[in-house]
């Protein structure tokens, strides 16, 4: 992403001029008239989404966080169902600096102030949906209101024991997106004074976190799995890296061109399969 100090460099004003192939210029604006134009559009935005939301009763909100080229963002979008047409709706809240380390005290202020931003009380968000890293998990679990009683948690997954109990207490200042802790929720508190609302892990997140811890245990207790696997993700890599040589590229393109045009004789092999095993 490029600062907006660019419409004033010389030679990007000059690729703009020259690609519109006009007699007459364009005329393009000052890095001051776009500043305005950006406010101005972000503030005309935000008060029609207040009002949009003003008119439903509900809303579910996601929250996640990352981090790029050494600066950590906090993402939070909201959806809802319009109470007319029963459409799906959904729009982006907020992209927020994530200074320091993602440790889970730091991360309600910014839900809880952009909550604030768009008069989103707590009664009206339903569920704040997050990966399973273990900052949003404590984040929840400390500040954040109980979904189900404790009695009625006792069929959810708690695997625990898979994971070391210091990574709760991580500093570092990458999205640890790669942690996965399944736990209870905690017993109702005695107040009825909570700062977040009730908490929902991303099913995707956890379907896509689960198959790939039990192929890393698969590969290490099983030698014949690990055997299979590894030889069929080499094949997969191969293919792969054809797309970053022009030269094999065009060999491999001639030999399915020449592949295609040839007679396929009875208990011949596909083309994929001959390719994954070439």
């Amino acid at each position: 992403m490029s600062p907006v100090s660019i419409v004033e460099n010389k030679s990007f004003r000059a690729l703009i001029e020259g690609a519109q192939q006009l007699s007459t210029p364009p005329k393009i604006m000052c890095r001051r008239t776009c500043n305005n134009k950006i406010s101005n559009t972000y503030i005309e935005y935000k008060e029609n989404l207040k009002q949009k939301l003003k008119t439903v009763d509900y809303v579910c909100t996601t929250v996640d966080i990352w981090s790029s080229s050494k600066r950590s963002y906090l993402g939070m979008t909201v959806h809802w169902i319009d109470p007319t047409t029963f459409e799906r709706n959904s729009s982006p809240l907020a992209c927020r600096r994530f200074k320091g380390a993602h440790i889970f005290d730091k991360i309600p202020e910014l839900i809880i102030d952009i909550h604030s931003e768009y008069d989103l009380r707590l009664p009206k968000i339903t569920k704040t949906v997050t990966d399973n890293g273990s900052n949003m998990v404590k984040a929840f679990k400390i500040f954040g209101r109980p979904d189900l009683p404790y009695s009625e948690c006792a069929n959810i997954l708690n695997v625990n024991e898979i994971f070391d109990k210091n990574n709760e207490q991580s500093n570092d200042d990458m999205d640890e997106d790669e942690m996965l802790i399944l736990k209870e929720f905690p017993e109702a508190k005695d107040s009825d004074i909570y700062q977040l609302p009730n908490h929902e892990r991303c099913a995707t997140h956890t379907l896509h976190l689960i198959p790939s811890r039990d192929i890393d245990k698969a590969r290490s207790n099983n030698n014949s799995y690990r055997k299979v696997h590894d030889a069929a993700m080499a094949k997969c890599r191969a293919v792969w890296n054809l797309c970053w040589s022009p030269k094999l590229v065009k060999f491999t393109w001639k030999s399915l061109v020449n592949l295609q045009q040839a007679p396929v004789q009875p208990g011949g092999i596909p083309i994929m399969i001959a390719l994954l095993i070439f």
